[in-house]
């Protein structure tokens, strides 16, 4: 039970082998938690040994464990250090860090840090950033996309991108429109949708070979339809082979989930098989 309100030292401990990862929170417990949650679900968690045990052993194999409640924020570090030196360097413990960072755990607190730098869209190199969030501000960014860049999570933000990156380059488009003309060098898909009155993630959809056409555009010499559709095949857990092309209608008319079991296609690491059902 979490303890409402209530800041200090974590551990969030797999059930199957006894692992844990040890972090702090300035605020609430049941917050923190949630956040790592989030993070390990989306497979984006800056701790890439819980991000595979996690993977691996599922949700439903962790618990969050409250270690110490700090009454003092300042001294949240100090606190967090003590814990870190009795396990750190444990074949059980998952920290990848000896030294505890100011903010809590093993995130990045963005206004202490000093980066690099950041190269603009224009190519105007910003070096020795020492405060992210002022420097967002100035420049009329946002500080959350900004802290995706320099997590690594994103290569680029609205063009701009870290100084050890290479430049941006936009991804140069090209369509056919319904009555045969030829749009290329499109650099800005959101504009051009927007021009033309088109959805951009269905344009996306057309310029990447996920879909043949839209509203009658289409790469050039291509003509409208839809592409193919898949055909999948499984083996039942009796051990026989189906092969279709229909997988909501197959799943619907056996009881199984559509989603998993086109995760258990596309070979996600987590889901090698779903009710018995495995890709053949």
């Amino acid at each position: 039970m979490f303890i409402s309100k209530a800041f200090g030292i974590y551990r969030i401990r797999c059930q199957v082998n006894g692992h844990f990862y040890i972090g702090s929170t300035i605020e609430n417990f049941a917050n923190r938690w949630s956040k790592h949650r989030t993070d390990l679900r989306r497979g984006r968690h800056q701790n890439p040994r819980l991000q595979r045990a996690w993977n691996k052993y599922g949700s439903s194999a962790f618990e969050f464990e409250v270690l110490e409640v700090v009454d003092d924020r300042g001294q949240m570090t100090e606190r967090e250090q003590a814990w870190l030196d009795i396990y750190f360097g444990r074949s059980d413990c998952y920290n990848i860090m000896p030294n505890a960072r100011r903010g809590g755990g093993e995130g990045v607190d963005y206004a202490a840090k000093t980066y690099a730098g950041f190269r603009s869209p224009g190519g105007t190199e910003y070096r020795d950033v020492r405060n992210l969030k002022a420097f967002c501000k100035t420049q009329n960014l946002n500080p959350s996309g900004m802290s995706e860049l320099v997590a690594g999570r994103w290569k680029q933000y609205n063009g701009w991108t870290l100084i050890k990156e290479e430049p941006y380059v936009p991804k140069v488009r090209i369509f056919q429109s319904p009555d045969g003309k030829v749009h290329d060098n499109i650099t800005d898909l959101a504009a051009f949708c927007r021009t033309h009155d088109l959805h951009p993630s269905h344009m996306a959809a057309v310029s990447n070979r996920k879909r043949r056409s839209y509203h009658g555009w289409t790469l050039p010499g291509e003509a409208p339809g839809r592409r193919p559709k898949h055909t999948y095949r499984f083996i039942s857990p009796e051990g026989i082979v189906y092969e279709f092309d229909n997988l909501e209608r197959f799943c619907k008319e056996r009881g199984l989930h559509a989603a998993s079991m086109l995760k258990v296609w596309a070979k996600y690491p987590w889901c090698h098989q779903h009710r018995g059902w495995r890709k053949q």
